[in-house]
């Protein structure tokens, strides 16, 4: 189950490679949000991908890429703050908001494949 939902994340999220590139730096940003956040189990996802695509190592040593580190560690204190005053009053710009509102996009995907793979109506 766990490849099938990965599958998933994969082909839907890198479906085009000519922006993979930004995308895998968009997705050091979203773990590090999730991360600071304290969304476990999605972090967990974003982590994973990073590792395949040679972006991070695992959660809490320091990344294989210097700005996906960067950017990661960026993240998760904007994670942390949401996570400690639990709304967005202390975004400063649109990129900020945007980051919060891609983290939550990413984390509602994970969930929904993983609900697609379980047959609720029995």
């Amino acid at each position: 189950m766990k490849n099938i939902i990965l599958s998933f994340l994969f082909l839907t999220i890198f479906s085009n490679p000519s922006i993979a590139a930004e995308i895998d730096y968009k997705m050091c940003s979203i773990a590090g949000f999730l991360s600071g956040d304290r969304e476990k189990f999605v972090a967990s996802v974003a982590m994973r991908i990073l590792s395949k695509k040679g972006l991070m190592r695992k959660q809490g040593s320091h990344g294989a890429d210097p700005k996906c580190q960067a950017l990661w560690e960026k993240a998760h204190k904007l994670g942390v703050a949401h996570f400690i005053r639990g709304r967005y009053d202390f975004i400063n710009n649109n990129d900020e908001a945007l980051l919060g509102a891609d983290a939550n996009d990413f984390a509602d995907e994970v969930r929904d494949a993983v609900i697609s793979n379980m047959n609720i109506y029995k």
